[in-house]
């Protein structure tokens, strides 16, 4: 979706050239939205000046959720106005593979491309139709007999000797449709109330990856989500304290990363739930900070012992000044007050060198290694 027939033309062209693509193109913002709710694509490229419906709403009105295709955004606007444009996108699930200032370049289309070609290779869920809405029965079932797995994604030390540590991340063994990301089954999760449930479970196979791993050499801690809606239960942090010692492990090697997609019923349960996890030993990492409810006062009032950035901010420093000067504010800051400072969605040389630069103590993410299983974990730290 381009803003004039000559931009349309050259896209298509420089599109179609990358490969054996089958490529449409409109001018008119509405008949491409049409054209959409009739076909699913794979790829989505649009200008924001598209008339009739322009690129923003356009945006606004590509199916969300994992089923959206990938989206590659293009104009001649200012850098920042770009930014803003990707925003809409991820907030609304939508993968953004590269947003490309004009005149286009080949290079920049066969990046594009290119990052596509990458996302494809790994785990993708099902288009519509091919998933049910899975129900309460069916998800506890696929904890308790082992389908729902906890896989681990290594956090690599870029510039203190840290020692070895990894985030769980759910992944379910569906035995009808394969390997589903989170988001094929979480807001179901959320849905059945099965949120404690599930990290019972991840807990509890954490516990029991970390006592493997011990037995072979490896000391690895690991960091397991903890969404905060579960800190308005008070017996939270005894519960998972006595799991841990029950089951040998040590509390000073679990971080529990306080994800922050919506907001406790009451603060003070927030706040409580936090101080007593830290008095149990456990440490404590703000996710994501820099996107959704994260603070600056709630980094700073929440007894945190590991800072995460969130990857927005990490992709926004490569490519504007602006950004780059915040990510460095909030990498010295973390540093100031004692934090282990984590980038996540690290997936490009360049990314990894500019956290090194600024001082950022690990980073996880694609350039580093997906998530893999349990049994994998020492082989990635022996090879690294």
């Amino acid at each position: 979706m381009e803003e004039t027939p000559l931009h349309l033309s050259t896209t298509m062209q420089m599109f179609a050239c990358q490969g054996d693509h089958h490529v449409e193109g409109y001018t008119d913002g509405a008949k491409a939205l049409q054209r959409l709710g009739e076909c699913p694509f794979d790829v989505v490229v649009t200008g924001l000046n598209v008339a009739g419906v322009d690129g923003i709403q356009i945006i606004q009105s590509l199916p969300t959720s994992a089923f959206a295709p990938a989206l590659v955004i293009t104009s001649a606007a200012p850098r920042p106005i770009l930014v803003g444009a990707r925003k809409v996108a991820e907030s609304r699930g939508i993968a953004v593979m590269a947003t490309l200032p004009k005149p286009l370049t080949q290079q920049g289309v066969h990046a594009a491309l290119g990052a596509y070609g990458e996302s494809v290779k790994r785990v993708r869920p099902a288009r519509p139709g091919n998933t049910p809405d899975f129900h309460r029965d069916a998800l506890i079932a696929a904890m308790e007999n082992g389908e729902m797995q906890a896989w681990f994604q290594p956090k690599y030390a870029l510039v203190d000797d840290l020692g070895h540590a990894a985030e769980a991340l759910v992944r379910w063994e569906h035995p009808e449709f394969g390997l589903l990301l989170p988001g094929a089954f979480l807001p179901a999760i959320e849905r059945e109330g099965l949120e404690d449930r599930l990290l019972q479970t991840m807990l509890a196979q954490t516990l029991a990856a970390q006592q493997d791993w011990k037995a072979r050499g490896h000391d690895i801690a690991v960091s397991v989500n903890l969404t905060t809606r579960l800190l308005d239960d008070p017996d939270l942090p005894d519960r998972l304290h006595a799991q841990v010692t029950a089951a040998k492990g040590d509390p000073r090697r679990i971080c529990f990363e306080l994800t922050e997609d919506s907001m406790e019923t009451q603060e003070s349960n927030y706040y409580a739930g936090a101080c007593r996890l830290r008095m149990h030993g456990f440490g404590l990492a703000q996710d994501d900070f820099s996107s959704g409810f994260s603070s600056f006062y709630r980094l700073v009032a929440t007894p945190f012992t590991e800072l995460k950035l969130d990857r927005s901010m990490v992709k926004d420093a490569i490519m504007i000044d602006a950004f780059r000067a915040a990510l460095s504010s909030v990498v010295q800051l973390g540093r100031k007050m004692g934090l282990t400072v984590v980038a996540e969605g690290v997936e490009t040389e360049a990314q990894r060198r500019l956290l090194q630069e600024l001082g950022c103590h690990r980073a996880q993410g694609f350039l580093i290694s997906p998530a893999i299983q349990q049994d994998a974990i020492p082989r990635f730290f022996r090879a690294s």
